[in-house]
């Protein structure tokens, strides 16, 4: 069965299943951050964890085997949409969060996207560190030569093969000016309406008659 269209949420659980079932992958990529030659194994996975800072896509807690010494990877996962400003400056006020909570004691902050993202998008040197999309999808071919292992393989692929969208939100106060003025004028012109006790009509709330009547009272720009 082929998925034409990859989200980065499909890449989360992937990633995440990986490091919930499988010690190699998990010492694999282990061994592509700061943390490369350590002995651990993962104790939690968190997908989509949030607070008032933002959401981290991927959490992995890890502990040193032997010891009680816990530490994490915080990973942001990207297909093609741009990293919105301070992404990986939120990413370490929430690990900093968890810190003082006590869930771990370390951490590495982990993009992980296609290689040509991170040539295009200027903010991913923002970053810790960086697993590639090729990179992963090579291991998982290598390590699993099964139907699984090739499917899982190719489905991080084909989201690696997409092309970067470098579209930029631009604040313009000219445009903004525009829409600003259409929609008062949108308002003003229908001001004229008739309005009648909705009840009369049996009109239920929140919908408007043909002449104008609404259950809520005068139809104005809130009704619209």
């Amino acid at each position: 069965m082929a998925v034409d269209r990859k989200y980065e949420r499909d890449i989360d659980l992937v990633l995440a299943e990986e490091f919930a079932v499988s010690d190699t992958f998990a010492t694999w990529f282990l061994n592509q951050t700061r943390f490369a030659g350590k002995e651990a194994r993962v104790v939690d996975v968190y997908v989509s964890r949030a607070d008032t800072t933002g959401e981290s896509d991927l959490v992995v807690v890890l502990e040193e085997t032997g010891g009680n010494n816990r530490f994490a990877l915080l990973i942001e996962d990207k297909i093609d949409a741009p990293l919105q400003p301070e992404r990986a400056q939120r990413y370490r006020r929430r690990a900093q969060r968890e810190i003082a909570r006590g869930d771990y004691g370390e951490f590495e902050i982990v993009l992980c996207s296609p290689e040509i993202y991170r040539e295009m998008q200027p903010k991913a040197a923002s970053f810790d560190c960086f697993v590639s999309y090729e990179a992963i999808s090579t291991f998982l071919k290598n390590a699993e030569a099964s139907p699984r292992g090739i499917y899982r393989s190719n489905f991080i692929a084909s989201a690696a093969s997409k092309s970067v969208n470098t579209w930029m939100k631009i604040d313009d106060e000219t445009t903004n000016t525009f829409w600003g003025q259409h929609t008062t004028s949108r308002h003003a012109s229908f001001r004229f309406w008739k309005c009648e006790n909705a009840m009369s009509r049996k009109i239920r709330p929140g919908y408007h008659s043909a002449r104008g009547t609404c259950q809520r009272g005068p139809c104005g720009p809130t009704c619209l």
